[in-house]
């Protein structure tokens, strides 16, 4: 975890302390989503204490119709840390904060949101250095997180824009991907970007804001492509060579907006 991500969990659990620990669990009453047992000890133990399989009952429960925000608050900061740790907290990376995003946004306030875009984005920024350092856990689309942070309905603009800036061959050949790979017809082909339509729009209106900028990325990452792109190549290997020389055209970025938009 960077230093920047640890100042921001712990401003996390510092603010979302007011929220005090639930005295029941907004979940599933069958007993097979989340047991007794674990209910019981989610209302026991220590925030900060709680094991990844508990929060992982927890996130992937169907819940009630009812959903508590202060109860969701409440496990928030240990949610974000755990995924800040790369741990699985859900069935689904695009579900991980699924259940921030039920909250009404009339029980939410400003800094609230402050503090979960500005983890979205330290995330972003640390998973693609991690990829440019070859030293990431998790090899995600980019289309997962992207609809992992739709899903906490936070717009994805500032996380997109981010990528404009960047160069580095195994980065680059990700942002390929999600161009060429990861949409069709101007859509996310992931299922679960179907229940939150606006991060196509987002998408497709910073590709045609950015596609110039985005070919000469591709460019620049095509003539430093490192000596390992070479080793053991895969046809997926090559496929992929085949999305980021296609971005190296401006015009096969534009190409893959919805006709209403070219």
């Amino acid at each position: 975890m960077s230093d920047e991500m640890r100042k921001i969990i712990e401003a996390c659990y510092q603010y979302f302390s007011k929220f005090q620990k639930p005295s029941q669990l907004s979940v599933c009453s069958c007993g097979f989503c989340v047991s007794s047992s674990d209910v019981e000890y989610l209302l026991s133990q220590p925030l900060k204490e709680i094991l990844v399989s508990k929060i992982y009952c927890y996130m992937d429960d169907i819940g009630e119709d009812s959903i508590s925000a202060p109860e969701i608050l409440y496990f928030l900061p240990r949610v974000l840390e755990l995924i800040a740790h790369n741990e699985h907290v859900a069935m689904c990376t695009e579900l991980y904060l699924q259940k921030f995003g039920k909250i009404k946004p009339n029980h939410l306030d400003q800094k609230d949101f402050e503090l979960v875009n500005h983890f979205a984005l330290q995330f972003w920024m640390d998973w693609l250095q991690s990829i440019s350092e070859r030293t990431t856990q998790n090899n995600y689309e980019l289309s997962e997180v992207l609809v992992m942070f739709a899903y906490a309905n936070l717009s994805t603009e500032p996380l997109l824009n981010h990528l404009n800036g960047l160069t580095n061959f195994w980065v680059v050949s990700k942002i390929a991907e999600l161009i060429f790979d990861e949409r069709e017809e101007g859509a996310l082909t992931n299922a679960f970007a179907n229940n939150r339509m606006n991060i196509n729009s987002e998408i497709n209106l910073w590709l045609q804001n950015n596609a110039e900028t985005l070919s000469k990325n591709a460019q620049v990452a095509v003539l430093n492509m490192p000596d390992l792109a070479w080793q053991n190549k895969t046809k997926i290997d090559y496929l992929r060579d085949e999305y980021l020389l296609a971005m190296c055209d401006e015009k096969a970025i534009l190409a893959t907006l919805p006709n209403e938009i070219n």
